[in-house]
C-alpha cells in the first residue's frame, strides 16, 4: 500500500459526514437507545479496498467515542448496529467490531494476502479438500467459496459483478455465496427501515427461511472441518520448521 490508500486523506471527511452525527449532537455523547437507532440506520456495501476503508471509519467512530465518553459497554452496543457486507474484501478480517459479513474465493489473488490463513486456504483448494465454508466471529465471519465462477478468467473471482450483477457464469458455490451476500443487505435494510436492532449473521443471511437456515449450518460444519485442517497443517510445518533450525 502506499500512504494514500493505507491512510486515505478523505477518510476524515467521510467520518465527517457518515457517521460523526450518528454519535454525538454539539461534540456531546448521546443516550445509548438513541445513538444505537442512528447507526442501525446506516448500512455499508463494501468491496477490496473499500472493506479497509471500513475498519479505518470503524476505528475513528470507536475513538470519537471514547473521547465523548461512551463506555465500554456502550460502544460495544452501538458499534454492533453497524452493518457492513464486504465482497473480496482487501482488509484484516476478524478485527472489526462491527457487524461485518464477508464473502471471498480461495482463488481470487488479489485480497488473501491480508489475512494469515489465506495460503492455507488456497493450498486445501488445490488438494481439492476445500468446501465453501463460513467461518465466524474471530475468524472473520466470511464466507469462502473455493471457486465463484465457472471459469477461470483474470480478475473475475474478485469482481464485484459477481454479487450485483454477475457477467461471468457463476459456480454452483458462486451462487450460494451471492443469494447470501444479497439476503444479508436486504434483510440489513429491513431492520433499519423497521428501526429494529441488528440482527445475528445467521439470521441476516437467512432471513428465516428454513433451507437457507439449513445451508448455512452446512457452511458453519465446513469451516470446523477446515479450519481443523489449517491448524493440523501448520503444526506440522512448525514441527518441520524445528527439526531443519535442529
Amino acid at each position: 500500500f502506499n500512504p494514500e490508500m493505507s491512510n486515505p486523506s478523505h477518510i476524515g471527511r467521510l467520518f465527517e459526514k457518515v457517521l460523526l452525527y450518528r454519535i454525538s449532537e454539539n461534540n456531546q455523547k448521546l443516550e445509548l437507545e438513541e445513538a444505537m437507532k442512528r447507526v442501525r440506520k446506516l448500512n455499508v456495501v463494501a468491496h477490496c479496498h473499500g472493506a479497509y476503508m471500513f475498519i479505518k471509519l470503524e476505528e475513528m467512530m470507536r475513538q470519537k467515542m471514547i473521547e465523548l465518553g461512551y463506555s465500554d459497554k456502550e460502544r460495544e452496543a452501538i458499534q454492533k448496529q453497524l452493518l457492513c457486507v464486504a465482497c473480496s474484501p482487501d482488509a484484516p478480517l476478524g478485527v472489526s467490531k462491527s457487524t461485518m459479513i464477508s464473502f471471498g474465493s480461495a482463488k481470487d489473488e488479489a485480497v488473501w494476502h491480508q489475512n494469515a490463513f489465506h495460503r492455507e486456504l488456497q493450498g486445501l483448494d488445490h488438494n481439492g479438500n476445500f468446501k465453501l465454508s463460513y467461518f465466524p466471529e474471530k475468524q472473520g465471519d466470511v464466507f469462502v467459496a473455493s471457486s465463484i465462477v465457472q471459469e477461470k478468467v483474470a480478475g473475475a473471482e474478485h469482481s464485484f459483478s459477481n454479487y450485483v450483477m454477475p457477467i461471468q457464469a457463476l459456480s454452483e458455490e458462486g451462487k450460494v455465496m451471492l443469494f447470501f451476500a444479497r439476503q444479508a443487505i436486504l434483510n440489513g435494510v429491513k431492520s433499519s427501515v423497521d428501526s429494529k436492532p441488528i440482527q445475528s449473521v445467521k439470521d441476516l443471511v437467512c432471513g428465516g427461511n428454513e433451507r437457507a437456515l439449513n445451508l448455512f449450518e452446512k457452511l458453519k460444519k465446513n469451516g470446523q472441518e477446515m479450519y481443523a485442517k489449517i491448524v493440523c497443517s501448520a503444526k506440522k510445518m512448525a514441527i518441520i520448521k524445528g527439526r531443519s533450525a535442529k
